[in-house]
């Protein structure tokens, strides 16, 4: 869905190359990913109530969460002693404490809630350190939640505190701790993920880290995208710009569908990142990896298109990029065009998208839609050509300059990413293709 979460804080980075605005890209992407499955998996279909407010009331979603619990569970809380913490901090000590007391009051019999005072060459410094928590920055302001031989770990509370997710990052905790094993991801791509090695030790690619961080989470499985079934056993599908998936492969995640499996799909107008494979070819030569993807089999049969030679431009959401220039292709989505009436996106504030494609259409019979991301309606549907050149560079400017003077605006939205439930039909009416 070309979905790409930003951190809080609104800045739009200066893209003054393509390796940051990859390595920007792969943050991004990492977070995506881990956001919709911990919300899958730690969530299911309770209803989340996070309060802006801070007041420390649980949400339905912990509470059904800690209703299933009937094993002990230890909650580790290791800080540095508050007049050796920054005075920014200070405040926030206590505020962890009362998080962590809403839980332990829930379920007393179960949750068991310690602080130790970390200071250096103590027997709770060597503590954290068991238990998995480190120094941040030169101070200690995490926490560890164990359940029997399982431990996870929230390394810098105050970053989540910051984002209002603290209740999310506690009740994930313990969902991880609680399960007696990992869940199953299936893994369609066309990017090189997974990482890559040549041949009579040519050394190659490292594996990227979102694909590090599902490996640490989660048993993933790779399935191809010439694949004619999904195995049994995968608990979500998740397709990440899934170039030249051939149609056989689609019936393949249209059967698991049909049959009650769940799927997340990143599609791309135009991958920045795999725009990067078309000048970096191999010896073996080959033309890369296609800037464009979608499911066009699937996507009809739910009442949908998805043009990926086209991308937004939105004069409303442009990013800066430097030198007080902006980009209408580079777009920071602010709450009015952010779900915040829904589990997967209620806790963002802001969202970065580069390059993005929108959907067309409505619901088939059967279907739920519930949008999740849109533009606004100072927004026009663009060629990817416009996405070619880095546009901090003397081409991309050129470009933007021509964009700008012709620009018409639609004057309506379009949807960005969205969620469908319900009962799907078949994309493929006449059978196994």
């Amino acid at each position: 869905m070309s979905t790409t979460p930003v951190p809080s804080e609104k800045s739009p980075a200066s893209r003054k190359g393509g390796g940051r605005l990859l390595s920007v890209l792969g943050v991004v992407i990492v977070a995506a990913i881990l956001i919709l499955l911990n919300v899958f998996f730690s969530y299911s279909n309770a209803s989340l109530d996070f309060t802006e407010n801070k007041v420390h009331t649980l949400s339905d979603g912990t509470r059904s969460i800690l209703g299933r619990l009937d094993t002990d569970v230890s909650v580790k809380f290791f800080v540095t002693p508050k007049d050796q913490l920054h005075a920014q901090l200070r405040p926030m000590v206590e505020e962890t404490e009362s998080w962590l007391a809403r839980y332990r009051e829930l379920k007393p019999e179960f949750i068991k809630v310690e602080k130790f005072e970390v200071e250096n060459a103590s027997d709770e410094q060597e503590a954290a350190a068991l238990a998995g928590v480190e120094p941040q920055q030169g101070m200690y302001f995490g926490i560890a939640i164990t359940c029997l031989d399982r431990t996870a770990v929230i390394p810098f509370v105050p970053q989540v505190l910051g984002q209002d997710r603290i209740e999310y990052s506690l009740s994930s905790a313990i969902t991880e701790v609680m399960r007696s094993k990992k869940k199953t991801v299936g893994l369609m791509t066309s990017l090189p993920i997974t990482g890559n090695s040549m041949p009579f030790g040519g050394g190659g690619q490292p594996a990227w880290a979102v694909y590090q961080a599902l490996k640490d989470q989660y048993e993933v499985k790779n399935i191809e995208l010439t694949a004619s079934s999904i195995e049994a056993g995968i608990d979500v599908l998740v397709l990440v710009h899934p170039a030249g998936i051939t149609d056989e492969a689609q019936w393949a995640v249209d059967q698991y569908l049909l049959k009650g499996g769940r799927v997340i799909a990143f599609l791309d107008s135009y991958s920045f990142i795999a725009s990067q494979s078309r000048g970096q070819q191999g010896p073996m030569g080959g033309g890369g990896t296609p800037t464009g993807s979608s499911l066009p089999k699937l996507l009809g049969a739910w009442g949908y298109s998805y043009d990926d030679s086209q991308i937004v431009a939105d004069m409303a959401y442009a990013t800066g990029f430097g030198g007080g220039a902006t980009s209408p292709l580079l777009l920071t989505l602010g709450k009015d065009a952010i779900a915040q009436d829904s589990d997967l996106t209620k806790q963002l504030s802001n969202f970065w998208l580069v390059f993005t494609g929108a959907y067309t259409g409505s619901p088939a019979t059967g279907l739920t839609e519930k949008v999740l991301l849109k533009t606004s309606a100072k927004q026009q549907m663009v060629s990817t050509s416009y996405a070619t050149a880095n546009p901090g560079s003397p081409a991309g400017q050129q470009q933007l300059q021509r964009l700008t003077s012709t620009f018409k605006p639609e004057g309506k939205e379009r949807i960005l990413a969205l969620q469908l439930t319900g009962r799907f039909k078949t994309g493929f009416p006449e059978g196994k293709p």
